[in-house]
Parts: structure tokens; sequence; C-alpha cells
């Protein structure tokens, strides 16, 4: 996995399968993704994947380490289905 910061709160991530997401910290000022409004407090840290070429939300975790975890874990299942 690589892992790439954009700017204070935004990151890339690509998987091994080469799969792009961004991972953004909800508490940025002027968030860069359409955070959804119904987040949990303890959900800081939202997933995105670009899909026809919009960033769509898919997961909001407490913190960046539980965030590529998930990431890590969508890879490895991927995997399993090949």
């Amino acid at each position: 996995m690589l892992l790439r910061k954009i700017s204070k709160g935004l990151y890339e991530v690509i998987d091994n399968h080469s799969n792009n997401y961004r991972v953004e910290d909800s508490h940025r000022p002027e968030p860069d993704y359409n955070i959804p409004d119904s987040l949990e407090p303890e959900e800081r840290w939202c997933i995105f994947e670009q899909e026809k070429g919009e960033w769509v939300f898919l997961d909001a975790n407490e913190t960046l380490k539980d965030s590529l975890g998930v990431i890590e874990t969508w890879a490895a299942a991927s995997e399993l289905g090949t």
C-alpha cells in the first residue's frame, strides 16, 4: 500500500491492486470531498473512491490508522475472490 500526503488531513492511498482512494479528516475547515452530514462524532476519517470521475464516500473511521486498515482489508478480500 502506498500513502501520499496531499495536504494537512488529506491523503491519497493506492492499494496493491492499484485501487486509488482518498482519506480525509472530516474536521478540516474546507473539505475537498462531500463528507456526509450523518457521521457520528467518532467517525473522523472518511474514505472516498473515484467512480465515474466523481469521488464517492465509502466509509468513516475514528483514526487514519483505522481507515488504512479498512483499505488493507478490502485489498486482502479482493485477493480471496481471485
